[in-house]
């Protein structure tokens, strides 16, 4: 596969999570504004929004790894997993020892 189609694969998956996040930020926003009764609801609208937004760099992240090892790239593939099992680290098992102070 082309350098250029591989670094399309990333960049339309960055573009699609920041596109649907700020879609649902705005419509959350404007729920919020306009219909006074959807408070609730406009409230889940937008912290979806935000969860989409934090997901979209390790998305774009888990979508390198895959693209380095198609490519053959054992170094960046290497590189990649290893920034991502950090992320999912960081993410799952570090906050459950923050609490046991």
């Amino acid at each position: 596969m082309k350098k250029d189609k591989l670094e399309r694969i990333i960049y339309t998956t960055l573009k699609v999570g920041a596109i649907a996040s700020g879609i649902l930020l705005t419509t959350g926003v404007i729920m919020e504004i306009f219909f006074t009764g959807f408070s609730s609801t406009a409230y889940t609208v937008m912290t979806i929004g935000i969860f989409v937004l934090f997901a979209t760099p390790i998305t774009g992240v888990g979508t390198s790894v895959f693209v380095f090892a198609f490519e053959r790239n054992k170094l960046y593939t290497i590189i990649t997993t290893v920034v991502f099992i950090d992320i999912m680290v960081a993410i799952f098992i570090v906050p459950r020892f923050l609490y046991i102070i």
